[in-house]
């Protein structure tokens, strides 16, 4: 089985190329730039992803992962969301069905829910309040209608905020302050949220991939065990042998001062419940995440050694 992969110079794109090269499959591995060389993965570098010849891209390809796209940039304008998110994807999926690539699985995200109900399936109404979930649902819904009466089969993957050892956005400031031993006031953040560690998603996503169980669904995705972030924060700082220095602000005050900077959303992505019921990729697929939550956490804090100590 040959697949294509986009995105894959990313922080989840290089897990995927390495996870699904050492299962077996033949990689295309689509990038802007070379990543370490592998025996089962041809890296194709695509300086101009709307440009892209992906018809000739796509000889001989079963399955495409698309993981390329815009996601939580605060410098970013809508329509660059618009442009990669929606647009590339339904440049790829277009050319997908025009080649005859079996199936498509598209790497979403719960960010299409908005701030959710609390606890998330997959019946849930999408209702986005960001330019990422946004473009996100658009692409969604782009997927499902081009895809409408061809035999192309396509799948849909929404995982939460996903932690590594590379991790970008919140868990690479969080990681930055932890190992910096700067103190934190968010002690009284103890509501559940739901994570999932890169190699769970890796996991997840060769379950998915050329699975005809999978055809037509979606799936939200995520670890096992839900923590509030200030037991993330504990969890990490563990792995990295360092305390946790937590202390406490009331959750207002801080919801107030992050909305007067204009980060209202990070601060609701840190206080705010958001969990994660991932029983349909269980009982359909039989998927499990391999690895513990606070294993994961504390082998990403124990690699990464990208930051200041």
């Amino acid at each position: 089985m040959r697949i294509l992969i986009t995105g894959a110079g990313g922080f989840i794109g290089r897990a995927c190329v390495a996870g699904f090269a050492a299962a077996g499959w033949k990689v295309r591995a689509v990038s802007r730039q070379q990543d370490t060389a592998r025996p089962g993965v041809e890296w194709v570098i695509v300086a101009d992803p709307a440009r892209a010849d992906w018809t000739a891209l796509l000889q001989q390809v079963d399955c495409v992962l698309h993981l390329a796209g815009v996601a939580h940039r605060p410098a970013a304008h809508s329509r660059e969301y618009d442009d990669v998110n929606i647009g590339l994807t339904r440049t790829l999926v277009g050319a997908a069905i025009a080649v005859g690539v079996g199936h498509f699985v598209y790497l979403s995200s719960i960010s299409v829910h908005g701030r959710g109900p609390g606890v998330c399936d997959e019946t849930v109404p999408l209702l986005p309040v960001d330019d990422n979930g946004r473009s996100k649902a658009l692409a969604e819904a782009c997927l499902c209608d081009l895809t409408r009466d061809t035999p192309m089969q396509w799948t849909v993957v929404r995982p939460p905020l996903v932690y590594g050892p590379a991790a970008r956005g919140n868990f690479r400031r969080l990681a930055t302050f932890v190992r910096r031993g700067i103190p934190l006031p968010l002690a009284v953040a103890t509501a559940p949220r739901s994570y999932i560690g890169i190699d769970n998603l890796v996991s997840a996503l060769l379950c998915i991939s050329g699975n005809r169980k999978a055809a037509d669904r979606t799936y939200l995705v995520a670890d096992s065990d839900d923590l509030g972030t200030a037991d993330l924060i504990r969890a990490m700082a563990r792995g990295a042998g360092r305390p946790a220095r937590l202390w406490w602000l009331p959750a207002w005050l801080l919801r107030a001062g992050a909305k007067l900077i204009g980060r209202g959303d990070d601060a609701e992505r840190l206080l705010g419940q958001l969990q994660i019921d991932t029983g349909a990729i269980r009982q359909e697929l039989g998927w499990t995440p391999p690895i513990p939550t606070r294993e994961g956490i504390a082998r990403a804090m124990a690699e990464n050694t990208d930051e200041v100590n």
